[in-house]
């Protein structure tokens, strides 16, 4: 096993003492959304995702409605699961309308709870800033205002990846 794994193999277990960095806990996991029909095919772009995610913190796939990225990104993240000590979280945007949502999503997503008094942006960037993951951020077209809060995230947490699916490019 690689060490990251064992790292999450061992939290997985409780067996790692609390972290030390101040951050705040983060809640366990939750599962990717559940596909319907098994995934067929693809095994190129698969690879080229993966690929590109092993070289890049940020990956946007971008495209026509209906042409499979969310089930593309799906398909990798759930292959990758294993690689990142502390998981693959899901956000779904379709449902928000406002871009000043979009740092709520992802707080709630990874399991930073928001408190009276506490600003949500600096929870968010302790939270994740000792955090190995992925988080895929599906339908961000709509809400491109928000970009910026990914590029500030990234820089927070340098073992955070991205994953995006969009219709637009997110111009980062």
């Amino acid at each position: 096993r690689s060490r990251t794994q064992a790292i999450a193999y061992a939290r997985s277990l409780g067996l790692l003492p609390g972290d030390s960095s101040g951050a705040p806990p983060l809640t366990p996991a939750s599962p990717l959304p559940i596909r319907g029909a098994p995934f067929i095919g693809r095994s190129r772009e698969r690879s080229e995702v993966r690929r590109l995610l092993d070289s890049s913190r940020l990956l946007t796939l971008t495209g026509a409605g209906g042409t499979g990225k969310t089930r593309l990104a799906l398909q990798v993240a759930e292959e990758l699961t294993a690689t990142f000590a502390d998981g693959v979280r899901f956000v779904d945007l379709a449902p928000l309308a406002d871009h000043a949502l979009v740092q709520r999503a992802i707080a709630r997503a990874v399991g930073v709870v928001e408190r009276g008094g506490e600003d949500l942006a600096e929870s968010l960037r302790r939270a994740l800033a000792q955090r190995d993951m992925l988080l895929l951020i599906d339908n961000f077209e709509h809400l491109i205002a928000a970009a910026p809060l990914l590029s500030t995230l990234l820089a927070a947490a340098p073992r955070l990846k991205l994953l995006v699916t969009s219709r637009e490019p997110l111009r980062l």
